[in-house]
């Protein structure tokens, strides 16, 4: 069950705060998200649904793999339709497990350690299991100005370093960096210098002095045009093994819904061929799906630019890199206790009682070429040719 890869750090929320009220705050989440019109939606089309639970503010481009294959008719195959819930942080993914107002939670192994440390404590009596990884390990790059006379760890010493936010695991990984550097962490004032765009202009406008961000995150900075240097301190990129996105389940869906959870793990494999083979077209199709995350008054070609730069970035976290199993979905045991020692997380007395890999699918190598060739000739409607796309410099995660 378990494999083995060497795999890159990724941004996590961390869970914070305590479990009390958490249910009352879900029943307006999930109320704001329309869960309900969505299983009413696939009762009249003769389907059941599959509500996919986000723990964070919004749905982002991560979600491309497992979301596209509901505009790909994938999930309608298998007589299921799926929607997506934001629940905004761990605790109310949990509550949402509670509730039974989700199938499925999409936590950074991280966070379903936390989830799970919440559980356990409080005595929630509700297992959870991962049962699919969704994106391997994210990768962090320090980013400086064009200019900037700092070239090594060491020459951050005194120097603002931002991070997106600080309630997420971007802090904790870059003080492990450091520490694991020989830095001392508090020699450096790491600020939370915003999400996006904002953290590039920050750097730009010299508010901070280095940025500490994962892999899609410098795509979306990149994209607005923002120049940056990226470090590779002692000639080495500064990544380290922590936090992929998990999928979970309550552990008696795993028998008892075990058809619902095996097409998410088909129809998100399927995404993730796809991704690879037109990152474009799964841009346009993450529009469709969700067009908040457009940006106003952009032309068509511009808001595909804008997600498929950072769908580029991602595509190599999306696939195992372990190549004597599956080339999709299997969960990395290693991460659990690299999170735990890393990133101080309350690791599970017992890691093979957390996860199993028995549902991840494997295709056949024409079933590949069928949704490779699937992809390469979607046509986006309205628009001819290629959508440039910025250069990636060296270095960047």
């Amino acid at each position: 069950m378990t494999t083995t890869r060497t795999n890159r750090p990724r941004r996590r929320r961390l869970l914070t705060g305590a479990m009390v009220g958490v249910a009352a705050l879900l029943a307006v989440a999930l109320a704001a998200c329309g869960s309900s019109s969505g299983t009413n939606t696939a009762a009249a089309n003769g389907l059941k649904p599959l509500v996919v639970g986000i723990p964070s503010p919004a749905v982002t481009v991560f979600s491309a793999n497992y979301a596209i294959g509901q505009y790909l008719g994938c999930y309608k195959r298998y007589g299921y339709q799926f929607s997506t819930v934001v629940t905004t942080n761990p605790p109310q993914l949990v509550a949402a497990f509670h509730r039974n107002a989700v199938d499925i939670g999409v936590p950074g192994s991280d966070q379903f350690l936390d989830m799970l440390h919440t559980i356990n404590t409080s005595g929630g009596g509700l297992p959870l299991t991962a049962f699919y990884e969704l994106d391997y390990p994210f990768k962090y790059g320090i980013a400086v100005k064009p200019n900037s006379p700092i070239h090594s760890l060491a020459d951050l010493k005194g120097k603002t370093v931002g991070v997106d936010v600080l309630s997420d695991s971007s802090a904790p990984t870059l003080k492990a960096l450091l520490k694991d550097s020989g830095v001392d962490p508090n020699s450096v004032h790491i600020i939370a210098s915003g999400v996006g765009a904002a953290s590039g202009q920050a750097l730009d406008t010299g508010k901070i002095d280095a940025l500490f961000y994962y892999d899609v995150g410098y795509g979306t900075i990149l994209q607005a045009g923002i120049n940056m240097r990226f470090l590779a301190p002692g000639g080495k990129l500064p990544y380290l093994d922590v936090s992929g996105i998990l999928a979970v389940a309550n552990t008696g869906d795993l028998t008892k819904e075990k058809a619902k959870l095996q097409a998410f793990t088909r129809c998100t494999t399927e995404g993730d061929i796809f991704i690879a083979a037109n990152p474009g077209a799964a841009a346009y199709i993450m529009l469709k799906m969700y067009p908040s995350l457009g940006k106003t008054g952009a032309s068509l070609e511009q808001q595909i630019s804008g997600l498929e730069l950072p769908l580029r970035l991602r595509t190599k976290l999306l696939k195992n890199a372990d190549t004597t199993g599956p080339a999709y979905g299997p969960v990395n045991a290693d991460e659990f206790q690299q999170d735990s020692a890393v990133l101080g997380k309350a690791g599970p007395p017992k890691i093979s009682s957390i996860y199993t890999n028995d549902l991840v699918p494997t295709l056949t190598a024409a079933e590949v070429t069928s949704v490779q060739n699937s992809a390469k000739n979607f046509k986006i409607p309205g628009v001819t040719g290629t959508v440039p796309v910025p250069s990636i410099p060296a270095n960047a995660p």
